[in-house]
């Protein structure tokens, strides 16, 4: 050191800061220019507080000892040329005030970026990245530029002799910016591809036929790419794909497969479907879920080896297996949503048509589930419902008679044909009947077919008086008197409780016939009212004797009133089979048959009840028990027992809460196929072509 200082006595010298910063400065030796420095930075001008310096107005460096450079040993070295002329002049500190201007930002090849401060020149640079390249900064030293194509903006600072060329520059992938790329664009292609092979099928099948002639002849050579074909009409589309790049990976390649197999699947399946009448959308999910599992299953073979029994058999193993799979996992998340569904429709019009009777039904008697109806008749509040129901049955059957009665007690019978008869009365009291030829005809029918059907040992008297008399006064022109009628229907309403077939279906046919006659009678007469109220008692009236016949049977329902559906059920069939099971008996035949279908208790050997009684039984042991090792004490081992116990009434309890019926009775998911048109084992259309394919190798 001390050589050079005599040697740059009246020259230059460079102040290197820890940052890599150097600053050219005058003075006679090192030690003069440290000194200089440290005075300078340790105390504040003459002008403090006016200077918009900052590094001028506060002194106080702030930090440890290691923040405070030049208190240290800085880097002093003779400078070996004149300093940059922008710098030239300058204090040392005085250059800390370009600090403040944006900084020199350079690029390393591995991505890093390496600041500089404003104003550094390019010997600097340099000199700072080529010892960076000899320190190993950077994850990769660049090779000479030999030639053009190599040159990048690092290569001035790359330090001369270096050969090792980093990994990013051996072998780049160059693609055209402008091409699409991923698994959308390349399903897509795969899609056209497909649609192009479909349509071009004919033009392909006849050109290959034409080749076959012809090679076999030898009297022509063998067309190409024929117009119409497959591939001319894919050449056509390439508007459509002509920016999409060649798969680039696997997913890339699938997707293309796929796109081309889900397609060649579903266009024959959509059209069959359409041909046959069955659902489109159906179809055409079912053969996507064939085509996409042909597609992944030999996609992935090819990925493997390019055998092609083996992509056969990919494909053929994805078209069965992702139907199933499919269908298996749409039936397990349609069982959890809707845990009955698929009930049979007619028995959930039923049940709501009990619904609407006021007629409160179980999740289990919804959906006809037994195990289910057997669970709720073990509980409480499933004994609860099933015993009301017997009298909202019963409530619901005489309300259809226009009382407001809970039970069919003789009272309320008796006080019922009161009111109806007395409707009657008032209606038909004060009216005369004229009967025209129609009546006459429809009499005569009735008659004739009564004759027919009923021995003459069993013909009933009133139906032939009545007949006849009808007959007589239709013939004769002659008036038939309200009260006389009235008889008339009277005698007909018991002759529907006629133990023959016959009887009760001849004096079913009278009566329609009088009351025919009577409501037009009082139509005549302006009482339209009149004509809405006999139609409506004849009605209660036909049901009440239902009604009492269903009561008249032995057992202890109909001794304390209660009306049950299968009771009633045959009552009404007793009064006219055809229009009972041609749903003609109006509201009470539809709740009877609703009754029947629906409200029928579950048959128990007694499994379920027992199994509740081992399984409580059993829980508490265990509940006692599991408290041992947890350290409880007796009591609360008990406790945590009872607890346990407890827990299937629990659960019993909330299976009949409001939201937990509604729950159970759910029909929003049916178990039915989710995807119709694929059939386990069933070959797909893509698999096909590939097998055909294969076949028709020589």
């Amino acid at each position: 050191m001390a050589d050079r200082t005599t040697a740059q006595a009246q020259g230059s010298w460079l102040i290197t800061a820890p940052d890599g910063r150097q600053f050219p400065v005058s003075g006679a030796n090192p030690e003069a220019v440290i000194a200089a420095l440290r005075q300078q930075m340790t105390k504040a001008p003459a002008n403090a507080g006016q200077s918009d310096r900052p590094w001028e107005n506060d002194p106080i460096v702030e930090g440890g000892a290691e923040d405070r450079w030049w208190e240290a040993a800085p880097v002093v070295e003779a400078a070996t040329s004149a300093a940059p002329p922008s710098t030239q002049g300058q204090k040392p500190w005085e250059r800390y005030a370009q600090s403040s201007a944006a900084p020199i930002e350079i690029e390393a090849p591995d991505g890093s970026i390496v600041e500089f401060p404003a104003g550094t020149d390019d010997a600097t640079i340099s000199r700072a990245m080529s010892e960076g390249y000899d320190r190993g900064v950077f994850s990769g030293a660049l090779p000479s530029a030999t030639a053009q194509s190599d040159a990048g903006p690092w290569t001035k600072y790359q330090p001369a002799g270096t050969q090792q060329k980093p990994k990013w520059m051996d072998a780049p992938v160059v693609e055209d910016a402008s091409k699409l790329s991923g698994l959308t664009a390349n399903a897509g292609v795969g899609t056209q591809r497909a649609i192009a092979e479909f349509a071009g099928l004919p033009v392909d099948a006849l050109t290959g036929a034409i080749n076959g002639i012809g090679d076999l002849t030898g009297l022509w050579g063998a067309i190409e790419n024929p117009v119409g074909g497959a591939e001319s009409i894919f050449q056509a589309l390439s508007p459509l794909h002509s920016q999409v790049a060649e798969p680039q990976n696997m997913g890339e390649r699938l997707a293309r497969r796929v796109g081309h197999d889900v397609t060649a699947a579903t266009i024959p399946g959509a059209g069959a479907a359409i041909g046959a009448g069955r659902g489109l959308l159906s179809a055409i999910a079912g053969d996507a879920v064939s085509g996409a599992g042909a597609g992944l299953g030999g996609g992935l073979m090819q990925e493997i080896t390019d055998n092609p029994m083996a992509n056969l058999a990919g494909t053929l193993m994805g078209s069965i297996a992702a139907p199933i799979a499919v269908n298996g996992t749409v039936r397990g998340l349609g069982h959890v949503v809707s845990p009955n569904g698929g009930a049979d429709p007619a028995r959930l019009s039923a049940a709501r048509t009990l619904d609407q009777h006021g007629i409160q039904t179980t999740a289990g008697q919804k959906v006809g589930n037994d195990t289910l109806r057997r669970m709720e008749a073990a509980t409480g509040a499933g004994r609860s419902r099933l015993s009301a129901q017997d009298e909202q049955f019963t409530q619901a059957a005489l309300r259809a008679l226009g009382t407001d009665a809970k039970r069919a007690t003789p009272e309320a019978l008796e006080q019922t044909q009161r009111r109806i008869g007395q409707v009657f009365d008032d209606v038909l009291g004060n009216v005369s009947i004229r009967p025209d030829p129609g009546v006459s005809q429809r009499a005569t029918a009735a008659m004739d077919t009564y004759r027919e059907l009923a021995p003459a040992t069993e013909a009933a008297p009133l139906i032939t008086n009545v007949g006849q008399r009808l007959i007589d006064a239709a013939s004769s022109g002659q008036n038939i008197a309200g009260q006389t009628a009235r008889a008339w229907r009277s005698q007909l309403s018991r002759a529907l409780k006629s133990s023959s077939e016959a009887t009760r279906s001849a004096a079913s046919e009278l009566l329609e016939v009088l009351d025919d006659a009577t409501s037009q009678a009082l139509t005549a007469a302006g009482r339209s009212d009149d004509v809405q109220r006999l139609a409506s008692a004849r009605r209660q009236y036909r049901d009440y004797l239902a009604v009492e016949r269903a009561m008249a049977g032995a057992g202890e329902d109909a001794v304390m009133g209660i009306i049950t559906p299968a009771r009633l059920r045959s009552a009404l069939s007793g009064q006219g089979a055809h229009a009972y099971t041609q749903g003609r008996r109006g509201d009470m035949g539809d709740l009877a048959r609703a009754g029947a279908a629906v409200l029928g208790r579950p048959s128990s050997s007694g499994t379920v009840e027992n199994a509740g009684t081992y399984l409580r039984a059993g829980l508490g042991v265990l509940g006692t028990s599991a408290a041992h090792p947890l350290g409880a004490g007796p009591l609360a081992s008990s406790a945590m027992g009872v607890a346990s116990a407890g827990a299937p009434t629990a659960i019993n309890r909330l299976m009949m809460t409001g939201p937990a019926q509604s729950y159970l009775s759910n029909q929003t998911v049916s178990p039915l196929n989710a995807l119709a048109g694929t059939t386990p084992g069933r070959i797909s259309p893509a698999a096909s072509s590939v097998l055909n394919a294969l076949l028709s190798q020589p």
